[in-house]
Protein backbone atom coordinates (compact mmCIF):
# COMPACT_ATOMS: atom_id res chain seq x y z
CA UNK A 1 0.00 0.00 0.00
CA UNK A 2 1.31 3.40 -0.92
CA UNK A 3 0.47 6.47 1.15
CA UNK A 4 0.17 9.87 -0.37
CA UNK A 5 2.25 12.76 0.80
CA UNK A 6 -0.59 14.43 2.77
CA UNK A 7 -1.24 11.26 4.82
CA UNK A 8 2.43 10.92 5.71
CA UNK A 9 2.59 14.57 6.78
CA UNK A 10 -0.59 14.23 8.89
CA UNK A 11 0.71 11.05 10.56
CA UNK A 12 4.02 12.79 11.29
CA UNK A 13 2.24 15.80 12.79
CA UNK A 14 0.06 13.51 14.91
CA UNK A 15 3.16 11.71 16.18
CA UNK A 16 4.78 15.06 17.06
CA UNK A 17 1.63 16.27 18.88
CA UNK A 18 1.31 13.01 20.82
CA UNK A 19 5.00 13.14 21.79
CA UNK A 20 4.62 16.76 22.91
CA UNK A 21 1.56 15.94 25.03
CA UNK A 22 3.27 12.94 26.63
CA UNK A 23 6.35 15.05 27.34
CA UNK A 24 4.29 17.92 28.78
CA UNK A 25 2.14 15.71 30.98
CA UNK A 26 4.89 13.35 32.16
CA UNK A 27 6.68 15.63 34.66
CA UNK A 28 3.41 17.11 35.91
CA UNK A 29 2.12 13.67 36.73
CA UNK A 30 5.21 12.99 38.86
CA UNK A 31 4.98 16.35 40.68
CA UNK A 32 1.26 16.22 41.34
CA UNK A 33 0.58 18.82 38.66
CA UNK A 34 2.42 21.56 40.56
CA UNK A 35 5.26 23.70 39.24
CA UNK A 36 8.38 24.26 41.34
CA UNK A 37 11.23 26.73 41.26
CA UNK A 38 14.34 27.45 43.30
CA UNK A 39 13.54 29.27 46.54
CA UNK A 40 16.71 31.32 46.67
CA UNK A 41 19.24 31.47 49.50
CA UNK A 42 18.78 28.94 52.29
CA UNK A 43 19.57 31.52 54.97
CA UNK A 44 18.57 35.15 55.44
CA UNK A 45 21.37 37.68 55.89
CA UNK A 46 20.92 37.58 59.68
CA UNK A 47 20.86 33.78 59.72
CA UNK A 48 23.96 33.59 57.54
CA UNK A 49 25.82 35.91 59.92
CA UNK A 50 24.73 33.75 62.85
CA UNK A 51 25.78 30.59 61.00
CA UNK A 52 29.28 31.95 60.33
CA UNK A 53 29.65 33.08 63.95
CA UNK A 54 28.42 29.74 65.26
CA UNK A 55 30.70 27.76 62.93
CA UNK A 56 33.73 29.72 64.18
CA UNK A 57 32.69 29.35 67.82
CA UNK A 58 32.08 25.61 67.55
CA UNK A 59 35.13 24.91 65.39
CA UNK A 60 35.84 21.23 64.90
CA UNK A 61 34.32 20.23 68.24
CA UNK A 62 30.84 19.77 66.73
CA UNK A 63 28.82 20.18 63.53
CA UNK A 64 26.36 22.97 62.75
CA UNK A 65 23.26 22.13 60.74
CA UNK A 66 20.90 24.76 59.33
CA UNK A 67 17.11 24.71 58.96
CA UNK A 68 16.40 21.43 60.73
CA UNK A 69 12.78 20.29 60.96
CA UNK A 70 11.37 19.66 64.42
CA UNK A 71 10.22 16.26 63.14
CA UNK A 72 13.89 15.39 62.60
CA UNK A 73 14.70 16.28 66.21
CA UNK A 74 11.72 14.91 68.14
CA UNK A 75 9.16 12.19 67.64
CA UNK A 76 5.56 11.87 68.70
CA UNK A 77 4.95 9.74 71.79
CA UNK A 78 2.44 7.35 70.28
CA UNK A 79 1.19 5.60 73.40
CA UNK A 80 -2.61 5.81 73.65
CA UNK A 81 -2.95 7.96 70.50
CA UNK A 82 -5.29 7.13 67.68
CA UNK A 83 -3.76 7.07 64.17
CA UNK A 84 -5.57 10.32 63.42
CA UNK A 85 -4.15 12.05 66.52
CA UNK A 86 -0.66 10.75 65.69
CA UNK A 87 -0.90 12.34 62.25
CA UNK A 88 -2.16 15.61 63.75
CA UNK A 89 0.69 15.67 66.27
CA UNK A 90 3.20 14.94 63.51
CA UNK A 91 1.65 17.72 61.42
CA UNK A 92 2.41 20.23 64.17
CA UNK A 93 6.14 19.46 64.05
CA UNK A 94 6.66 18.41 60.42
CA UNK A 95 6.35 21.91 59.00
CA UNK A 96 8.36 23.79 61.59
CA UNK A 97 12.11 24.08 61.83
CA UNK A 98 14.78 25.64 64.02
CA UNK A 99 17.47 27.83 62.53
CA UNK A 100 20.47 25.76 63.66
CA UNK A 101 21.29 22.53 65.43
CA UNK A 102 24.70 21.85 66.94
CA UNK A 103 25.44 18.14 67.07
CA UNK A 104 28.30 15.74 67.61
CA UNK A 105 30.01 14.40 64.52
CA UNK A 106 27.93 11.24 64.80
CA UNK A 107 24.74 13.33 64.87
CA UNK A 108 23.74 13.44 68.54
CA UNK A 109 21.95 16.73 69.17
CA UNK A 110 23.71 18.98 71.67
CA UNK A 111 21.52 22.08 71.38
CA UNK A 112 19.46 24.10 68.92
CA UNK A 113 19.67 27.80 68.19
CA UNK A 114 16.92 30.16 67.08
CA UNK A 115 17.82 33.62 65.79
CA UNK A 116 14.89 35.78 66.87
CA UNK A 117 14.71 38.72 64.46
CA UNK A 118 11.94 41.33 64.39
CA UNK A 119 9.48 38.86 62.84
CA UNK A 120 9.38 37.07 66.21
CA UNK A 121 7.49 40.06 67.63
CA UNK A 122 4.42 39.18 65.55
CA UNK A 123 1.63 37.40 67.40
CA UNK A 124 1.70 34.33 65.13
CA UNK A 125 5.46 33.99 65.61
CA UNK A 126 5.17 34.36 69.40
CA UNK A 127 2.62 31.54 69.41
CA UNK A 128 4.87 29.41 67.21
CA UNK A 129 7.87 30.17 69.45
CA UNK A 130 5.91 29.17 72.57
CA UNK A 131 4.96 25.89 70.88
CA UNK A 132 8.57 25.19 69.86
CA UNK A 133 9.81 26.02 73.39
CA UNK A 134 7.29 23.57 74.84
CA UNK A 135 8.26 20.80 72.40
CA UNK A 136 11.95 21.22 73.24
CA UNK A 137 11.18 21.17 76.95
CA UNK A 138 9.09 17.98 76.61
CA UNK A 139 11.85 16.30 74.62
CA UNK A 140 14.48 17.41 77.13
CA UNK A 141 16.46 19.20 74.40
CA UNK A 142 18.22 22.52 74.89
CA UNK A 143 17.03 25.47 72.79
CA UNK A 144 18.88 28.78 72.89
CA UNK A 145 17.29 31.96 71.53
CA UNK A 146 19.43 34.92 70.47
CA UNK A 147 19.00 38.26 68.73
CA UNK A 148 20.69 38.69 65.35
CA UNK A 149 24.17 40.15 65.70
CA UNK A 150 24.12 39.49 69.46
CA UNK A 151 25.27 35.91 69.63
CA UNK A 152 28.46 36.80 71.49
CA UNK A 153 26.38 38.56 74.18
CA UNK A 154 24.27 35.47 74.98
CA UNK A 155 25.31 33.86 78.26
CA UNK A 156 23.19 30.79 77.45
CA UNK A 157 24.92 30.33 74.10
CA UNK A 158 28.37 30.81 75.61
CA UNK A 159 27.50 28.19 78.23
CA UNK A 160 26.43 25.64 75.58
CA UNK A 161 29.59 26.24 73.56
CA UNK A 162 31.73 25.86 76.70
CA UNK A 163 30.15 22.43 77.26
CA UNK A 164 31.65 21.28 73.95
CA UNK A 165 35.08 20.92 75.52
CA UNK A 166 33.69 18.55 78.15
CA UNK A 167 32.14 16.44 75.37
CA UNK A 168 35.27 16.40 73.22
CA UNK A 169 35.84 12.66 73.57
CA UNK A 170 32.24 11.75 72.64
CA UNK A 171 32.19 12.90 69.09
Amino acid sequence: MEWDRTTVILLGLCAIVIAAVVYALGPRRRTGGFAYQAAGPLLTRAEYGAFCWLQRAVGTRACVFAKVRLADLVKVKEAFLSPRDRMRALGYIAQKHVDFVVATRRGDVLFALEVDDRSHCRRDRRERDAFVNEVFEMANLRLVRVRPGRLDESAALRQEIAKLDARKGEG
